[in-house]
């Protein structure tokens, strides 16, 4: 059995992606985290590990491991450096995804899918539900959430906006401006 429908949660840094996924993988629907994913995808790649380690240097490990605080740490204060890495290895993490979904079986699966349009893979979703909120929101969560600075914050949003393609390309826009039991009210009625 392929998958019948494989639909992409997608929205900018700290609109609540991994929110909604929480609240879908909780009604019993099959879900895939792809930042997990991708941390595990780097931690087993030797090119993207020495692409890390050119940008970055020996301190993105400890004992021959990859140190993700350590990355985040030079990240933060080194943002062009993050976008040259991100630009680089976005679209080899799609390549991943791809596959990852090529080879499950599944009726129904959805998928918390940062960076939609920079991993050129939009067109394996059948269905793409955007979650929007504000600047402010996702300034408050990602503060929350990581503790970053305002510069590292606002970077993450300008660099995670949906482009005008995925909001042509989107089936469902969910607005995340209201309490969590609104937007878990929202996300079970889109559901059905």
């Amino acid at each position: 059995m392929a998958i019948e429908r494989c639909i992409a949660i997608s929205g900018c840094s700290g609109s609540g992606k991994s929110t909604a996924l929480k609240i879908i993988a909780a009604e019993k629907f099959f879900v895939a985290d792809f930042d997990s994913f991708s941390r595990k995808i780097i931690a087993e790649n030797l090119q993207i590990q020495r692409k890390l380690e050119a940008i970055v240097g020996k301190k993105a490990f400890i004992d021959g491991q990859i140190d993700f605080k350590s990355i985040g740490n030079f990240f933060e204060t080194n943002l062009n450096a993050e976008k040259i890495f991100e630009e680089w290895y976005q679209p080899i993490l799609g390549r991943e995804i791809e596959k990852f979904l090529a080879n499950l079986e599944c009726e129904i699966i959805f998928a918390d899918v940062p960076f939609l349009a920079q991993k050129k893979i939009y067109n394996l979703f059948s269905e793409v539900w955007l979650i929007e909120t504000t600047f402010e929101n996702c300034c408050q969560r990602i503060k929350a959430r990581n503790n970053y600075g305002y510069d590292k914050i606002k970077y993450l949003i300008e660099r995670s906006k949906v482009s005008d393609q995925i909001y042509k390309a989107a089936n469902k826009i969910i607005d995340n401006n209201g309490t969590l039991e609104e937007f878990s009210d929202k996300i079970r009625r889109n559901l059905k």
